[in-house]
């Protein structure tokens, strides 16, 4: 005896949703791969961003001492003159 019609479409119907789910499968284990990809990327980029600001914050306080310390000499220069010009 063979295998009927019945059984062959049926075994055909389960050969084509193997394929399918097999399919979706290597899909979604590809997003994974590109999500995982990303989630690093993602990671670097931030600790690219939070060392720039590091070192911006770090310029800026620089930056303020070299402006405090340009005040005060003009403050002394300036407070000089003024002392030697009145005769204090």
């Amino acid at each position: 005896m063979g295998t009927s019609k019945r059984t062959k479409v049926v075994t055909s119907d389960r050969e084509k949703w193997d394929k399918v789910f097999g399919g979706l499968v290597k899909l979604l284990k590809n997003q994974q791969e590109q999500l995982e990809t990303l989630l690093k990327e993602r990671k670097i980029l931030e600790d690219r961003i939070k060392t720039q600001h590091e070192r911006w914050v770090s310029d800026i306080r620089l930056y303020d001492d070299h402006i405090l310390q340009a005040s005060l000499i003009f403050c002394v220069k300036f407070g000089s003159f003024w002392i030697l010009k009145l005769g204090f």
